[in-house]
């Protein structure tokens, strides 16, 4: 829609890193809001860990880390992932002197998203200090592959529609992108369009990922589901970088209910 044509625009064209609050309308499915649910950007989910409860909330007795209830959860009605990482979403802070106090407690995926955005200053930071080129595919890839699981209260791990990828990790991310940074296909981003057979709402045709809500597919014994995947450089790529582009991807269920084909050639 029109919320993600500028964000789009940002990154795609000018090369920018749009890092943005996931929402605070959780705990339930599909509550992320704009312009976190543009596929171009960070949306950043709220995270609190045990460390953070003692001093920030009093508590009496230790808790184990969780994802704040209110963190917007996804994914979007057309079946994007929505949350793309998560960090600290509670802090004591600085407040503008008409409150009258010199400080306070803030929480909100607002307090997630600043605090993921100096994280990923960071890591530009170490980059350029080594003078080491970056875009917005390469950060996003690196900061999402590593970016820590973590358990919640019952021991499994927190779900990925609240917590996204993971926590952030910046020394794991510089890490990753020392070695994997000069792969040929570290700046390539994939869109996916994908098409739902019988389904007529926003997961259905086009949709950015596969969201199974509708009545007839938990009932159906099979769901068929049509897939495009297309790997895309930045706008002012050279035309022999796009002439030369040629990715080949092996193909693997990850739940037993699920079947494709093993080799997909973009």
């Amino acid at each position: 829609g029109p919320s993600r044509a500028p964000p789009n625009l940002a990154v795609h064209k000018h090369g920018l890193l749009f890092v943005t609050s996931a929402g605070n309308n959780g705990p339930a499915l599909s509550t992320g809001g704009a312009p976190g649910t543009s596929s171009c950007c960070i949306a950043v989910g709220a995270y609190c860990s045990s460390a953070m409860m003692g001093p920030q909330y009093s508590l009496r007795a230790k808790l184990a880390d969780i994802q704040y209830t209110w963190s917007s959860r996804g994914p979007t009605y057309d079946g994007h992932l929505n949350v793309s990482v998560s960090a600290p979403g509670g802090a004591i802070a600085p407040v503008p002197n008409w409150t009258l106090q010199g400080r306070q407690l803030m929480n909100g995926t607002s307090m997630a998203s600043p605090n993921a955005c100096g994280g990923i200053t960071l890591l530009l930071s170490a980059l350029a200090a080594r003078g080491e080129r970056w875009s917005p595919a390469s950060i996003r890839r690196a900061i999402e592959t590593t970016a820590l699981r973590t358990p919640n209260a019952t021991g499994s791990a927190v779900e990925v529609w609240a917590l996204g990828r993971g926590l952030l990790q910046v020394g794991a991310a510089l890490s990753w992108l020392e070695e994997h940074g000069g792969h040929a296909h570290c700046d390539v981003r994939f869109e996916l369009s994908a098409t739902t057979h019988g389904c007529s709402t926003a997961a259905g045709a086009g949709a950015r990922g596969v969201y199974l809500r509708e009545p007839q597919h938990s009932s159906s014994s099979e769901v068929g589901v049509d897939v495009f995947v297309r790997p895309r450089l930045h706008e002012e790529a050279p035309n022999a970088q796009r002439v030369s582009l040629d990715v080949g991807v092996t193909l693997q269920p990850s739940a037993p209910w699920l079947s494709c084909a093993p080799f997909l050639a973009l």
